[in-house]
């Protein structure tokens, strides 16, 4: 899927949707057959509900899951909304409130990948029908990068990339998933998005218009514009080869006014090194004719989001801008594309030496009910080198910044963070990756205070969407499938199923308990050096342990607890055996015995205590840990193996080891030597994800 090589995020994540591990659907979890073409309603005997609801207690207010379904394809591979991380608007609410829609990609059994549509109740989350089409050879992809409905409820909208038909665009029925009209356009393809009409005649769709050509005399990429009729799927117009004539230009975002016939598109002009130094915002009618072309001087990436407010006064868009590092960067325009105001954010805190902060694509960007507030999502890293998510609150009219919201998380390189104000005003929405699965955060619309969060276990969220009741908000991403469907063969790290998780917003969250855990720590003995601690439960840093654990692969972690406990229940781990585990070896104080995990090396390792109880009655349902980093070699605990390892161990050789070097004694024999160098050689170049 990596096409064309002047843009850096155009490098798709394809992997997601075509792994090579073999998912089998257990009884409690969803999986309807899909169909080549038409669909019918999916067998009543499969639910789309989890009968173990997952419900992580959290060190702040959390929220219980309403409903948790998955999806596994007839490919029984990899199956994702959108293209993985890259893309956001692959959620959808029906007008009524009553049905949700996903799409996306699966893998069909034959080893090519499928636009894939989804629809489930709202209420229950049983699956309602699923959509494949068209059928991939091997090796073949189609994905959709976008979903849309319907003003009057009666068609869901699907558009986005074939490798056969290029630019593809359907209507399905938003009551049976049967094709309504297929609408192709064999150009060169890319991540697309789609809008409708306000009064749902006319669907638009943007993207990647091919190589144009020009009196300059040289093809470029160019931006695309089209419109189709919603009833029949003809084509009204196209606009194209727009933008600079003598660079390469590349459309994502677009949306529709609410009350004219204008629709609004954010491209990008690149540099011959693909990094954007302009972005534009061309406003048209609806029928096609331009009105406005607005240009703003930046230097960073492709926008990443485009919202427009509800009584259609304003147009905001957001890009990662790299001036003078990563940060976040807003721009404002009235109704006529003219620009208002411009800002920055380097996420929570100024000095731009340390911080940065980063939008994610298709959805960082809302705007309140009363149109009066703009709310920018974005991951940061702060001075600190913590880690997290951020949402901010611009005043719609000025640009002054209202407040800024933030949750410390453990951040890899998965999506950050897509943004959905609920339709009372009262809060706004945030689902992010993190290392230790989707986070869902809901935050306070007046103050940006956190009201509550939630996490589903090893998922990864790029798609939020509210009932327009606000009842319901909905997080859609990826699971991995072996975590839901126990693998037969192959790979069991693929991230395989589509995954939905809904909460009830009326509901009151559950305060955090008072038994925590307040440290996590991988312990291993070095000689005669003693005993020394890798520590995970940093809040919003990744652990990583970088010492070797024998021949079989054994670690020793060790879970603090706020309070003396009583007993624990169980304990599971998702790599690697869990040889022994056992309360100790302080009062407050479990220990999990890994073996055979080095199978696990470069891999990001969780374990779930169940039942935890203190000794004065206070109980953990439910402890999932942090994020355990292994990755042999890295000294330095920055996630890769490189020179900077090297250099560090060759320093401290012949030292004497301590708490400052205890690190790369990697072989833990007590001595700093060469036999650590010639190890962290050996392991160079290899990184966690």
């Amino acid at each position: 899927m990596c096409r064309f090589g002047v843009v850096l995020l155009i490098c798709f994540a394809a992997a997601a949707v075509a792994g090579d591990s073999k998912h089998r659907t257990s009884n409690n979890l969803a999986s309807a057959p899909t169909r080549q073409s038409n669909v019918s309603s999916a067998p009543s005997s499969l639910s789309a509900l989890q009968q173990n609801t997952p419900c992580i207690p959290l060190s702040s207010a959390y929220k219980c899951p309403a409903w948790v379904a998955t999806f596994n394809g007839v490919g029984d591979n990899g199956d994702t909304p959108g293209d993985n991380y890259l893309n956001s608007h692959v959620v959808a609410t029906s007008p009524d409130g009553r049905t949700f829609f996903i799409g996306g990609g699966t893998t069909n059994k034959a080893t090519g990948v499928d636009f894939l549509a989804l629809a489930f109740d709202v209420e229950s989350g049983a699956l309602r029908w699923s959509f494949e089409f068209p059928g991939m050879p091997a090796g073949y992809f189609a994905l959709a990068y976008s979903i849309a409905v319907s003003p009057n409820n009666d068609r869901v909208y699907l558009t986005g990339t074939s490798d056969i038909t290029g630019l593809t665009t359907i209507a399905l029925s938003a009551q049976t998933g049967e094709i309504v009209w297929i609408a192709n356009h064999r150009v060169f393809d890319g991540p697309n998005d789609i809008t409708l009409s306000a009064d749902g005649s006319r669907v638009f769709i943007s993207g990647l218009g091919g190589f144009g050509g020009g009196a300059e005399g040289s093809g470029h990429v160019k931006a695309i514009i089209e419109c189709y009729d919603a009833a029949t799927g003809a084509r009204l117009w196209t606009q194209h080869d727009i933008g600079n004539p003598g660079a390469d230009d590349i459309a994502y975002d677009i949306v529709a006014s609410r009350t004219t016939n204008r629709v609004y598109m954010a491209a990008g002009i690149l540099n011959e090194q693909g990094y954007t130094i302009d972005l534009l915002l061309f406003v048209y009618d609806g029928d096609g004719n331009l009105i406005n072309e607005t240009h703003h001087p930046t230097y960073g990436l492709l926008p990443a989001g485009l919202a427009i407010s509800p009584d259609d006064s304003r147009v905001f868009m957001v890009e990662t801008n790299l001036d003078p590092v990563n940060n976040t960067l807003t721009v404002a325009y009235n109704a006529d594309g003219n620009e208002l105001w411009s800002r920055q954010s380097f996420g929570v805190c100024t000095d731009t030496q340390f911080c940065s902060a980063q939008p994610w694509y298709f959805g960082p960007v809302t705007t309140s009910p009363d149109s009066q507030t703009a709310y920018v999502s974005m991951r940061f890293r702060g001075q600190t080198d913590t880690t997290g998510f951020a949402l901010i609150a611009y005043d719609a009219a000025t640009g002054s910044q209202k407040w800024i919201g933030h949750y410390d998380a453990d951040l890899a390189s998965g999506g950050g963070g897509v943004v959905v104000a609920n339709p009372k005003g009262d809060e706004v929405y945030l689902a992010g990756a993190a290392i230790s699965g989707a986070l869902t955060l809901a935050f306070d619309a007046a103050t940006g205070a956190q009201n509550w969060a939630s996490l589903y276990p090893r998922g990864g969220a790029n798609g939020i969407a509210v009932t327009p009741d606000g009842s319901k908000v909905v997080t859609v991403g990826n699971v991995p499938g072996y975590l839901v469907h126990p693998p037969s063969t192959g790979d069991p790290t693929d991230p395989a199923d589509v995954f939905a998780v809904a909460f009830d917003t009326a509901t009151a969250p559950t305060p955090p308990s008072s038994l925590q855990l307040v440290d996590l720590v991988s312990r291993k003995t070095h000689g005669d050096a003693g005993a020394f601690d890798v520590h995970f439960a940093q809040p919003g840093r990744v652990g990583v342990e970088p010492r070797s654990g024998g021949t079989n692969g054994e670690h020793a972690i060790i879970f603090t607890f706020s309070s003396p406990l009583l007993a624990v229940g169980g304990a599971s781990v998702d790599c690697g055996t869990i040889a022994t585990s056992s309360l100790g070896p302080g009062a407050n104080q479990y220990t999990v015995n890994l073996t055979g995990a080095g199978t696990c090396d470069g891999k990001y390792v969780s374990i779930t205590l169940q039942d935890v109880i203190a000794t004065d009655g206070t109980a953990s349902l439910s402890v999932l840990s942090p994020p355990i980093g292994l990755l042999l070699g890295d000294t330095t605990g920055d996630r890769v193996v490189n020179s900077t390892d090297i250099t560090q161990t060759k320093a401290s050789s012949g030292a004497n080891l301590g708490e400052s070097s205890f690190r790369t004694d990697v072989n833990t024999d007590g001595f700093l030597n060469s036999t650590d160098i010639a190890f962290v050689k050996s392991r160079s170049g290899t990184a966690l994800p």
